[in-house]
């Protein structure tokens, strides 16, 4: 195959290969770029000096999900939940990966509890 019929057979294939799945091309399209995008803004996260990311950022956002959930919760009681469950977590964690995930699970059963 040369590269002309290269060129024409990948656009053929997109479609094709959508059609597998059942979803419109542009899903999948717009899924990919996502991917990507998420992707590129992982690797540029920063770094603290011993290699562990900062995940202040990370929390703010768990913080902000939370007050979205429980609109009626006290915003620096919210930030404390947060915080100090992050900690907890953090202090016993050998495996660092699902930190946030857990805090979010976590803070969200202590404010929908009280």
């Amino acid at each position: 195959m040369n590269d002309m019929e290269r060129r024409t057979a990948a656009p053929e294939a997109r479609p094709s290969a959508a059609s597998w799945t059942g979803h419109p091309a542009s899903d999948l399209a717009e899924a990919s770029m996502r991917r990507d995008v998420a992707g590129e803004a992982y690797r540029q996260r920063p770094h603290t000096p011993d290699g562990i990311h900062l995940a202040a950022d990370e929390l703010a956002a768990v913080v902000g999900e939370l007050r979205r959930v429980c609109p009626g919760a006290d915003p620096a009681r919210v930030r404390a939940i947060v915080d100090g469950t992050y900690r907890k977590l953090a202090a016993a964690a050998k495996i660092t990966d699902h930190l946030i995930p857990l805090t979010l699970h976590r803070a969200r059963a202590v404010l929908e509890a009280e």
